[in-house]
């Protein structure tokens, strides 16, 4: 798989002999494409209830957890228990079951798995016996909580996540979660699609820009009268 930088250039160069020289074109315009066109044939694909490929997960390891009171999430119930990750977490993308998300665990690799359920399904679960002490992670403004009736376990102070990231350059921790010059996050088999996809895009527009032969900044309509 290429790097984003690689991907990027690939279509910059392939299309620039074919514009005119009035288009303004940027690598990072091209970039903020890449990343679009990924996310959108990723939800595409997995939208078809197909499992999550290693090679679209981004991993957010030692995700620190915090104690918050419970009146952040004021629906839940008031003998609960809350934690939240300390920063926000960077936006996964939106299946039509639900988020992207692959592994919510603690940072031992084959410790405990914790299934994510929505805010609502927070509120009322881990009510009964056999429940009471099951950990409920939810997503809320941008923060991921975790939820229980029982204590939660003082160990649980770090997390890690396996994701499809939405931007897998967004920032986390003050620090971007990819560099541009790793390995992009996606199937082979998705870069010369996404690469044919925006050279189409860009040489379409193009085309339909009217020509300026004199030089002069202004569009010139080439039609005969």
């Amino acid at each position: 798989m290429s790097t984003l930088n690689e991907i990027a250039y690939n279509i910059y160069s392939s299309i620039r002999p074919h514009i005119s020289d009035d288009e303004s074109i940027s690598l990072d315009k091209i970039k903020f494409d890449v990343i679009s066109e990924r996310a959108a044939l990723i939800k595409m694909d997995l939208d078809k209830n197909r499992s999550i490929d290693d090679n679209l997960l981004s991993y957010l390891d030692c995700v620190e957890l915090i104690d918050v009171d419970r009146s952040t999430c004021p629906e839940l119930p008031l003998d609960c228990y809350v934690k939240r990750s300390k920063d926000k977490i960077p936006v996964a993308i939106e299946l039509h079951y639900g988020r992207a998300i692959q592994r919510i665990s603690n940072t031992d690799v084959l410790g405990e798995v914790y299934n994510l359920v929505d805010y609502n399904q927070a509120i009322h679960s881990g009510s009964r016996r056999f429940n009471k002490k099951t950990v409920y992670p939810f997503f809320r403004d941008g923060y991921l909580f975790f939820k229980s009736n029982s204590d939660l376990n003082v160990f649980l102070c770090n997390i890690s996540i396996s994701m499809v990231l939405e931007d897998p350059t967004e920032v986390f921790k003050g620090e971007s979660c990819y560099n541009a010059d790793s390995k992009f996050p996606i199937n082979k088999w998705m870069e010369p699609i996404i690469i044919n996809k925006i050279k189409e895009i860009y040489l379409k527009f193009d085309s339909q820009i009217p020509s300026d032969k004199a030089n002069d900044a202004n569009s010139q309509n080439t039609e005969p009268a």
